[in-house]
């Protein structure tokens, strides 16, 4: 793991053997805590279209990122979060997209486990590394 800004990151390690798993704040929703201008996501799109290692990302379901990352492969994903919804007192589904600059569609097995476990942001659970 690195602490340093996500295209230093990327650009220090761009291999074909590195993944990278990325966790923007979600777009265009109010409480999040972290806004990233749009012109990160442009970067975001730009840098899985042109770099040589395996990227992956999870975001809200939102028109704007589908629009962005039209070009990539994308994950649907049901994910049950449970923090923001205890005065209700039942999780409330909502829809993430997982976004690939490869092939992932033979990797169902981990999109299952997202679905079990209701966490998108786990990857390092299914022994992922960033940054090798």
């Amino acid at each position: 793991m690195k602490n340093l800004p996500w295209h230093e990151c990327v650009t220090r390690y761009d291999r074909p053997h590195t993944f990278h798993y990325a966790d923007p704040p979600c777009w265009q929703t109010e409480g999040c805590g972290v806004d990233l201008d749009w012109g990160e996501y442009e970067r975001l799109a730009e840098m899985m279209r042109t770099c040589m290692d395996k990227v992956m990302f999870s975001i809200n379901d939102h028109p704007d990122i589908r629009a962005i990352f039209a070009k990539f492969q994308t994950h649907e994903l049901e994910i049950k979060y449970s923090n923001g919804n205890q005065a209700q007192g039942a999780a409330c589904p909502s829809r993430e997209l997982v976004v690939t600059n490869w092939d992932a569609s033979n990797a169902e097995v981990l999109f299952q486990r997202f679905r079990r476990c209701q966490m998108s942001r786990a990857l390092t659970r299914f022994g992922y590394t960033v940054a090798t």
